[in-house]
């Protein structure tokens, strides 16, 4: 929920900055 450019359902494998 950073805003990495990943969606809330994409939380499961937390890629932050990826």
């Amino acid at each position: 929920m950073l805003g990495s450019g990943e969606s809330a359902a994409n939380s499961a494998p937390p890629r932050l900055g990826r």
